[in-house]
């Protein structure tokens, strides 16, 4: 079968009708056990901040987030790390690459800058920069709790999404 003829083939189907027809054109899943994967690496994973995002006091909860945005042509990303308590912008760093070396150099920023006490909460959502091992230990290292959304869950990190999308649309 050309190439043609199978792209034609998968745009006629019917999303109802793709798990009986993947056999009929030779489509089959190469990886069968996403699902274990997924599970996995989503064991321990506590949301400690339940969206409660009103804090006593400064340095109680830090929530980050990494997104992206386009200037002159190129892709930069940027992670920034938020006081809850004050909303104020305690970290930002900006990068070519998407990297969990680019989260690794804003919480150090954050620490550095604001020296907080036990008891530290740092929520973000399940991107993987977050869930790499370097990141995990570095923040374990700093004796930081480690917060993560629900899986499919933007509101949990909510004051972040609600930030970039501001900065995105007054600044960038």
């Amino acid at each position: 079968m050309r190439a043609n003829n199978v792209l034609d083939t998968i745009l006629l189907l019917q999303f109802s009708d793709l798990a009986a027809s993947r056999s009929v054109i030779g489509l089959f899943s190469i990886r069968n056990d996403s699902k274990l994967f997924y599970e996995k690496n989503n064991k321990g994973h506590k949301n400690r901040v339940r969206r409660q995002f009103n804090p006593d006091a400064p340095n109680q909860v830090w929530v980050s987030d990494v997104t992206y945005y386009k200037l002159k042509g190129r892709h930069y990303y940027i992670c920034v790390i938020l006081d809850l308590y004050s909303r104020m912008v305690i970290a930002c760093k900006v990068s070519k690459r998407n990297s969990s070396a680019l989260v690794k150099m804003a919480i150090k920023e954050a620490y550095e800058n604001r020296h907080p006490g036990e008891g530290l909460i740092l929520h973000n959502d399940r991107g993987m920069n977050y869930q790499s091992e370097a990141v995990k230990s570095y923040i374990a290292s700093l004796h930081i709790l480690h917060s993560f959304s629900a899986p499919h869950s933007p509101h949990d990190n909510a004051v972040m999404e609600s930030f970039f999308s501001t900065l995105k649309r007054e600044e960038l």
